[in-house]
């Protein structure tokens, strides 16, 4: 470390990794340290500095054989025991290139967040309209609309249950998804087709004691739409994509301390293969608008209906070649280009995976499932985890020397001289008396 000579007679450890000798001092071990060290057993292993960094949580040295992950906010690498990642999420994390941040980093204060004003009465939706006057919208991404601030706290919450279903004609199924609502604690419902337009009021669909907050955003009667339903606890409020052209809604809830964009998403069948990249403008907009603070999660959840995709291994279902345009290449490069991941691996109709959920958070969810629904999609189940429990920092002594009794220590040093050290004293006589004064008995 200080390239200076490591002489024989110096303090030295040898590091079990570069084999390289580092002197005590520049390793910061005190004596008793380095006499631990010698007292070693052979397969107790020590590493310098180099070779290993204190983990972000136990301080405790993360070497290059322990399984860890580095920070990509504060890039401090932490075990995987510290910050409670599974052993199946960390070969996850290991295949992609997603953005995964430490429980410090990603377990933020309780900054302020939107409060919610009066219930919305109106039922047409007019998400892509900046003058919508809509009571729940903010300011859109670009800018263009505008509403007043509120001053609530951000949601506490350990986990978040979140469905997404394709309902293809929410009129019909409204009882059995009202049913699956009531039995069920979900926090978020994206569905996708839901064949509505303004003349569908929302307690016609949604009753006001399951407490959702519903954004919408129909086609017409006869096919598309979508729809968001979110607990009022979190406190979601609406996000504008100003006509963007896309058949997707958006909503912003804040989650102990950090966003998260929930979005649900159709792509129709026919739409031009160009139609995806509205997804890429509108995941830019949101990292642009936080780009001077902490990253936001963002989780995308819809029907896409690219059937030729392989999701376990990104490849063209049929010749097992490379996805093209217009099979979907475009989306894995979003998804590539965002460090996201797409968590549904098996089938959601019939033989395809139609139905994904696309998050640069993948690392948070369990339980990502696919089970029976309403319509003929299958509906996708999964839990995010939100909370991480903070782990305790040990208590780093320091001793106040300048708080020391030193005038009682002086008078009993004087004492011991006295005791001990007497004129006409040989050596042996000494040393008698000082073995009597350590051990009186």
């Amino acid at each position: 470390m200080c390239a200076k000579l490591v002489k024989k007679n110096d303090n030295a450890v040898q590091c079990d990794g570069c084999d390289h000798w580092v002197h005590i001092r520049c390793a910061d071990i005190d004596r008793e340290g380095y006499k631990l060290l010698q007292l070693s057993k052979p397969e107790d292993k020590w590493y310098c500095t180099k070779c290993s960094s204190p983990c972000g949580i136990c301080l405790k040295g993360v070497r290059g054989d322990d399984p860890a992950i580095e920070c990509d906010s504060c890039k401090k690498w932490i075990h995987n025991r510290c910050s409670l990642v599974e052993d199946s999420h960390y070969d996850h994390i290991q295949a992609t290139n997603c953005i995964w941040m430490c429980p410090s980093c990603d377990n933020g204060n309780l900054s302020n967040t939107w409060d919610l004003t009066a219930p919305q009465t109106e039922n047409s939706f007019h998400a892509l309209n900046p003058d919508s006057g809509n009571a729940h919208s903010i300011p859109s991404i670009d800018g263009k609309s505008s509403a007043r601030r509120p001053s609530g706290r951000t949601a506490l919450k350990k986990e978040v249950s979140i469905v997404s279903i394709n309902i293809n004609g929410l009129r019909g199924k409204k009882l059995d998804l009202q049913t699956i609502l009531s039995e069920s604690n979900l926090d978020v419902v994206a569905l996708q087709e839901t064949k509505i337009d303004s003349t569908v009021t929302d307690t016609e669909l949604i009753p006001p004691c399951l407490e959702y907050e519903i954004f919408r955003n129909d086609r017409t009667l006869r096919g598309g739409g979508t729809m968001l339903l979110i607990k009022n606890h979190l406190s979601p409020f609406q996000v504008n994509f100003t006509a963007d052209g896309s058949e997707s809604i958006w909503a912003k809830v804040s989650i102990n301390g950090t966003w998260h964009y929930i979005a649900s998403w159709y792509r129709d069948p026919d739409a031009h293969v160009e139609h995806i990249s509205l997804l890429r403008d509108q995941l830019s907009k949101i990292m642009t608008s936080h780009r001077n603070s902490k990253l936001p999660c963002f989780h995308v959840l819809g029907d896409f209906n690219f059937s030729q995709i392989d999701w376990a291994h990104r490849l063209d279902k049929d010749s097992g070649n490379s996805v093209s345009n217009h099979s979907g290449k475009l989306l894995l490069d979003i998804i590539n280009d965002f460090a996201a991941d797409q968590l549904v691996k098996s089938p959601t109709r019939g033989n395809n995976t139609l139905d994904l959920v696309i998050t640069n958070t993948p690392s948070q969810y369990t339980d990502v499932s696919t089970m029976d629904s309403p319509s003929d999609h299958a509906a996708i189940v999964c839990k995010l985890k939100c909370l991480f429990p903070n782990l305790k920092q040990p208590r780093r002594r320091i001793t106040q020397y300048s708080k020391g009794d030193y005038s009682t220590m002086r008078r009993g040093y004087s004492w011991v001289l006295y005791q001990v050290f007497q004129w006409g004293a040989g050596y042996a006589q000494q040393w008698k008396r000082i073995g009597n004064l350590s051990n009186p008995s």
